[in-house]
């Protein structure tokens, strides 16, 4: 086994990892679960997530800057949610949903789920052990032939 064999179970294990790691949080249903890959670029592993993963990941403070609300209507549109006037009961529009939506959020916040540290401390367990047995295999392959010699 060589270096790349092994940066490709360390990139498919820490993807599954962070998979495992949103649905534990419940968020299997998202977009992002599709969303995440991983490369290998000169001999590192990149693992490719979207940019809204940081607000998954730290949450978001009370009283911060509420998100976009073209990013809320997606969401709303493609969870198929409608929203109701307390009031009197009618329907109100996606776009006014989505604004309240999103002044909620810039006013409570959402509470963090670190789904990336969690999977980071799974596939840091699996890496080191994946390693330590590769290397010693290598080093008693090296030695063997050093004693045949």
């Amino acid at each position: 086994m060589n270096i790349k064999d092994l940066l490709e179970i360390i990139g498919e294990s820490y993807v599954e990892s962070i998979k495992e790691q949103l649905v534990f949080f419940g968020l299997q249903d998202s977009n992002i679960i599709n969303s995440i890959s991983y490369s290998i670029v000169n001999n590192t592993v990149v693992i490719n997530i979207p940019e809204y993963a940081i607000f998954i990941e730290n949450g978001r403070r009370p009283g911060s800057t509420p998100p976009p609300i073209a990013i809320i209507l997606r969401w709303i549109q493609r969870k198929r949610i409608k929203g109701r006037n307390r009031t009197n009961g009618r329907f109100i529009s996606n776009n006014s949903l989505a604004f309240m939506i999103a002044r909620a959020i810039g006013r409570r916040g959402i509470r963090p789920k670190p789904f990336l540290q969690r999977a980071t401390e799974v596939v840091g367990e699996e890496v080191a052990s994946t390693f330590a047995i590769q290397f010693s295999d290598i080093i008693d392959d090296n030695i063997k032939r050093i004693l045949e010699i």
